[in-house]
């Protein structure tokens, strides 16, 4: 009989987020047990006990991840989560976060919290905070540790690329991006002055790693009955009240034009490899483990938020080249309207369709060299380095005088400076194309213990409580997400979120459809231990917003 003791394993928080995802997926713990040389015990204790305080390390980087073996308990925890998330949204629209800033930020949550009277967030407080989370502040050291985690993601990236024999025609990038559709310098607005269209839309980007494949643009507007009347678009368009990208969206996006596109592809150039897709932790993209369940041939990587800005291909100059040739187009149109003595009429005759079609052209007049080369960071450690003006395909400063020059020979833009056209083409640069959280969103997350994965999810998506007969009647429609419908939130939240997905989720139910289909969910709800007074009042809020509606 051998007696040896078995040596003690020391687990990492993200070995431990590991197994927590690893047994929620089906695993046994016997198998996961064994997998990391721990006993059942440890599992199960780490699964009963720990979950709920492992939740609150999602928000943390890898590196902390992986160094840090124990979560210890903070004085204040709703206060500390409701800061991290709130940074880590920061970080992902790319602005730079200062110590101050922080700090102040703090006081507002410590009091919209309830928090202590006593809460300075002093300074020995932002130094625990920022080791607790490996937060670097100081521009310098920021910039440097992020090159270096960027380096070892592109050392990783290009492994797996070997490992598993990906084609680059096969590897393809998305991401969204904010664009003020009908705005000029000056102030000045395309258009007819009495349409209510809002004036950003967001745009999802896709293009593969060899150049030679860009994907249709996928245009995010407010205005409902558009894709209705434009039946032959050179874009996709989605209607959304705040025309922003959300997880509903991108997954009818990844599920009905992405994959059958790619397939399309596929056939035509008789390469059917893997298909990989690299995308950012945005929270308006579903999880890896959601996309990777729709089609075994087509799997997701994510890139890390705080690296996002320096190896993301579409934003190594595929926006602002695509930006930049639709204003191009857009300001030569007007030349020639102006020799035609109709720049008035031009400007309130421009369209929302006019617009998806110059930016359509845009994104197509893209070289494939240029398309390559966005790619080269990622793919070439070598070239790695902090995003500059430089590093972006044309000079702003040229462009500005260059665009200034042919403004003041068009009637009525004579005065435009180089000022004003400088802030006509950065205008949309800090819109990322999806919502950020408001504060009071934050705090609710924080204070009913919510994950705020959930929650975005709630808020965005279409919720309902499929019947069988329902399911039969759309069999066809529902077969490449039947088993999506328990992924979408993690198995350990009592209630499930169930999301019917449609060939055409433009199309709205009538009022008394969705009263319907929420009175059947709200009653379904209630049935679980975990019913809360938060989740009543939100019930009660959706219920009054259909009570406002006019039937569509």
């Amino acid at each position: 009989m051998n007696n040896q003791r078995k040596s003690h394993v020391f687990l990492s928080i993200r070995d431990k987020l590991d197994i927590v995802k690893i047994v929620n997926k089906g695993e046994t713990m016997t198998e996961v047990a064994k997998q990391y040389n721990i006993s059942i015990a440890t599992v199960s204790t780490l699964l009963k006990k720990k979950k709920q305080r492992l939740k609150n390390a999602n928000t943390w980087n890898e590196r902390v991840l992986n160094k840090k073996k124990v979560i210890k308990r903070v004085r204040n925890e709703e206060l500390e989560r409701a800061i991290l998330i709130w940074f880590k949204e920061k970080r992902e629209i790319g602005e730079t976060i200062t110590g101050p800033m922080l700090c102040e930020k703090a006081l507002k949550f410590n009091q919209l919290l309830n928090g202590s009277e006593f809460f300075k967030a002093s300074i020995g407080w932002l130094d625990s905070l920022k080791k607790r989370h490996g937060i670097q502040l100081t521009t310098v050291g920021e910039k440097k540790s992020n090159i270096e985690f960027a380096i070892e993601f592109c050392f990783q990236f290009q492994h797996l690329i070997v490992e598993d024999d990906y084609n680059l025609s096969l590897i393809f990038n998305a991401d969204e991006s904010g664009l003020f559709w009908n705005s000029l310098p000056g102030g000045m607005k395309l258009g007819s002055s009495d349409s209510e269209t809002k004036d950003m839309v967001t745009t999802l980007f896709c293009s593969n790693a060899d150049g030679s494949f860009t994907l249709p643009l996928l245009l995010i507007g407010d205005d409902l009955d558009y894709h209705s009347k434009n039946t032959e678009l050179p874009v996709i368009y989605k209607n959304e009240p705040s025309a922003h990208m959300n997880t509903f969206i991108f997954l009818d996006w990844y599920i009905n034009t992405f994959i059958p596109t790619v397939e399309k592809m596929q056939d035509r150039t008789k390469n059917y490899g893997k298909v990989l897709l690299l995308i950012d932790n945005a929270k308006c993209h579903p999880s890896k483990e959601i996309l990777d369940s729709v089609n075994d041939n087509f799997k997701v990587e994510i890139i890390p938020s705080n690296i996002t800005s320096l190896v993301q291909p579409m934003g190594q100059g595929v926006f602002e080249m695509t930006k930049a040739a639709y204003r191009k187009e857009l300001l030569t149109s007007l030349l020639n309207a102006d020799e035609r003595n109709s720049v008035e009429e031009y400007i309130e005759t421009y369209s929302f369709n006019d617009f998806c079609s110059k930016l359509s052209s845009a994104f197509k007049s893209i070289r494939q060299f240029d398309l390559q080369n966005v790619w080269s960071k990622l793919l070439g450690v070598s070239l790695l380095s902090p995003l500059n003006d430089e590093d972006i395909c044309h000079d702003y400063e040229s462009v500005e005088n260059k665009y200034s020059y042919l403004l003041r020979k068009i009637e009525g833009f004579e005065k435009i400076t180089s000022k004003d056209v400088k802030t006509w083409l950065n205008a949309d640069q800090q819109y990322p194309g999806w919502r950020p959280f408001t504060d009071s969103e934050i705090i609710t997350s924080v204070t009913n213990s919510e994950d705020i994965e959930t929650m975005e999810m709630i808020n965005h998506e279409m919720l309902i409580n499929e019947s069988e007969e329902s399911n039969k009647n759309n069999g066809n429609e529902l077969s490449k997400v039947s088993q999506l419908n328990t992924k979408i939130v993690d198995s350990e939240k009592p209630i499930k979120v169930y999301t019917k997905i449609f060939k055409k989720v433009d199309q709205i139910p009538s009022r008394q459809e969705a009263e319907e289909a929420l009175r059947i969910f709200h009653n379904w709800c209630k049935q679980s231990k975990d019913y809360t007074k938060t989740d009543s009042l939100l019930f009660q809020k959706w219920k009054k917003l259909l009570e406002e509606q006019e039937d569509v």
